[in-house]
């Protein structure tokens, strides 16, 4: 998983004076095992408290730690990342990915449009857009073929 330069120089002197769990882990519990949720709740809440304005500290923004998470996929998926890089980076099948992040993908349709004007030729744009019942006008594209492919019952 890509990181950014200065986090992988903090993570290598956290290496290099504490070392690595047993099985590869960077962060264990006293005991070796996997850190308890309130241990990690904890520190996640100092830290913010630390990081943020009290205003910014009072609101949603990076409440839980998985919320970094989603803000990373999030951004990989608009920065046009391809999603199967993503998926594997982050653990997913395309599919889940897909599932959980699409709704997050801001100016995807804007993007395709101009891929469309690009590969593909007016004539044979504009044949296919009717096939799929994408109705052109202009420079405004409407998707209304799920209603209009629905019979009546």
């Amino acid at each position: 998983m890509p990181a950014c330069p200065q986090l992988v120089a903090i993570l290598r002197v956290h290496v290099a004076e504490v070392g690595c769990a047993s099985d590869g882990r960077l962060f264990a519990g006293m005991r070796g095992g996997d850190l308890s949720d309130s241990v990690v709740g904890r520190t996640w809440a100092a830290a913010r408290t630390a990081a943020l304005t009290p205003a910014q500290a009072a609101g949603p923004l990076a409440r839980r730690v998985y919320d970094l998470r989603h803000a990373c996929l999030s951004g990989w998926l608009n920065a046009g990342v391809s999603p199967q890089q993503v998926a594997e980076w982050a653990g997913h099948s395309v599919a889940v990915l897909l599932h959980t992040y699409a709704k997050c993908v801001d100016g995807d349709d804007l993007a395709a449009r101009r891929r469309d004007r690009g590969h593909v030729g007016a004539g044979a744009g504009s044949m296919i857009a009717r096939a799929h019942g994408v109705r052109r006008t202009r420079a405004v594209i409407r998707r209304d073929w799920p209603r209009a492919r629905k019979r009546p019952r």
